[in-house]
């Protein structure tokens, strides 16, 4: 080959990497959030009215919750006590351990992004310092609801952070091969008893997957088809 055809077709190559280097990998521009009542707000998906006082999620769509200590004096609550946006949160309190959760479904192999905002209130705080904590958990399932993997827990807040402040706490994750469901908990983690409530409001569960966008691929496509044929003609 020629030193002309050399730079010619490294000039080809270089050309083809930048349409690869071009191909855009775009989130969608507002991504659904997967989860029902995100705000547990009165009315949405079901929810209930607790403009008259905290309402049990026992039994209750699209929120439940769990305790170690038997419910319903240690369940989880719809409350209009507090709110981060709107007039409800969810609430949970006391006990060893707790939560409030909601399963949805997912597609194994695609990546999520959990969120949802935290209250430390003053009036009920949490206790035992830095040792009684509040976190987001993600743990995946198969299509019978049996765990698949690790669990995902995020960040936390604790009895340490700052009082009356609603915090964000978000995670991010890759579901595995063979998910098809996944639990989004709310926990709250109190070893020593130290008292305290749990207040949550507008959780989210949001499908990130990185996707080529359309326009892009074409891009790739004809660039890709040129080269070859370019070459084949060398």
């Amino acid at each position: 080959m020629s030193f002309a055809k050399i730079v010619s077709a490294g000039l080809r190559v270089c050309g083809f990497a930048a349409c690869l280097m071009a191909v855009g990998y775009a989130r969608p521009a507002a991504a659904a959030n997967l989860l029902l009542s995100p705000g547990f707000e009165a009315g949405i998906d079901g929810s209930p009215n607790a403009g008259t006082g905290d309402v049990a999620t026992a039994g209750t769509t699209p929120w439940n919750s769990w305790n170690n200590w038997a419910p319903p004096n240690y369940t989880g609550f719809y409350t209009a006590s507090f709110a981060h946006g709107g007039t409800q949160a969810g609430k949970t309190y006391s006990g060893p351990n707790c939560g409030i959760y909601q399963t949805v479904n997912i597609t194994g192999g695609d990546t999520y992004t959990a969120s949802a905002f935290f209250l430390n209130a003053t009036s009920d705080p949490l206790g035992g310092g830095a040792a009684q904590t509040e976190d987001i958990r993600l743990t995946w399932q198969d299509a019978l609801g049996n765990a698949i993997g690790a669990s995902v827990i995020s960040p936390t807040l604790s009895g340490a952070s700052p009082k009356d402040v609603w915090t964000q706490i978000s995670l991010t994750a890759a579901a595995p091969a063979g998910a098809s469901k996944v639990q989004v908990l709310a926990f709250m983690n109190n070893p020593n008893n130290a008292g305290g409530s749990m207040f949550v409001d507008d959780a989210s569960l949001t499908d990130v997957t990185a996707t080529p966008e359309p326009a892009s691929l074409g891009l790739l496509s004809v660039a890709g088809v040129a080269l070859l044929r370019r070459r084949r003609g060398a």
